[in-house]
């Protein structure tokens, strides 16, 4: 459980550090639903081909800026929810309910 904690903890240090990438997949009402959602963590998807694997993520995270890339790993395992060494469609759903504040 306190890796689980770990990451919550991380996720909201990121969400405030990095709210203008937040705000370009939000959309006008600050919210993101399931499909800006997925079209966030898509843009990770280097080639294209709908699988972002632990690679992109990596090069994607630090080339995006984003804070703790030293952790970027570890985040990228706690979202691989079907542990199939990538992250997509499928995990993007599981991911959905662990970043989702209002429940919808």
């Amino acid at each position: 459980m306190r890796e689980h904690q770990s990451f919550r903890d991380a996720v909201k240090v990121w969400a405030n550090v990095e709210d203008d990438l937040f705000k370009r997949y939000s959309g006008g009402d600050r919210t993101m639903d399931q499909d800006e959602f997925t079209s966030y963590w898509l843009h990770f998807d280097r080639d294209g081909d709908g699988n972002v694997t632990k690679a992109e993520f990596d090069r994607t995270w630090k080339s995006d800026g984003l804070s703790n890339s030293d952790r970027a790993p570890f985040f990228f395992l706690e979202m691989d929810r079907v542990a199939d060494e990538v992250l997509n469609k499928e995990d993007f759903v599981h991911m959905f309910h662990i970043f989702d504040e209002n429940g919808m």
